[in-house]
């Protein structure tokens, strides 16, 4: 699984024909499958929201995708005028054009959750957003935010005087010295 930063994906995007560059970025705006979105139809596209029928997803469960002032110029595309050969054959090529071969375009829906979760969303909005029947599946993505445990190492580490860094205040015994406790 690989995990795109959104400077990646534009890379991505540049090297990609319209079409795919707008499948690309409803992807990572969306976190919808590559199913999901070819099966779009200007229908599917309220005021604010963006409906994904039961019969297109995984899950085989309707879910509401709310749209967002990124997303809106991407859904006048819709419906993509490539099926899903033509995206399979023109990602790969944008993705080489990238000097990213080992991406897949799943690799888009993956990302989307992670940039979600470093950004701090909780895990039961990106369930809701990816369309998850339940969080363990979007678990996964947990381990991408460290903000957590480096705000707890530091906390410990602000425990530990600075002195004891290795030859600084070596004793018989090791570093020893402590700021608190």
């Amino acid at each position: 699984m690989t995990y795109l930063t959104l400077e990646q994906v534009g890379k991505l995007a540049e090297r990609a024909s319209p079409q795919v560059r707008a499948a690309i970025w409803i992807a990572i705006l969306t976190g919808a499958r590559r199913g999901e979105i070819l099966a779009l139809r200007p229908k599917d596209i309220g005021d604010d929201a963006l409906t994904i029928h039961a019969g297109n997803t995984k899950t085989l469960r309707t879910r509401t995708v709310p749209i967002t002032p990124a997303l809106r110029p991407w859904l006048a595309y819709v419906p993509l005028q490539i099926n899903y050969e033509g995206l399979k054959t023109g990602f790969r090529r944008a993705r080489e054009a990238a000097g990213m071969p080992e991406v897949r375009f799943h690799d888009l829906r993956h990302s989307c959750a992670s940039l979600l979760v470093n950004m701090r969303v909780p895990l039961e909005v990106i369930r809701d957003i990816l369309g998850h029947t339940t969080v363990k599946t979007t678990e996964r993505y947990a381990h991408l935010d460290t903000a957590a445990q480096r705000t707890a190492l530091s906390l410990l580490s602000g425990q530990i005087a600075p002195e004891i860094a290795p030859g600084k205040a070596e004793g018989p015994e090791g570093p020893s010295k402590f700021t608190g406790g």
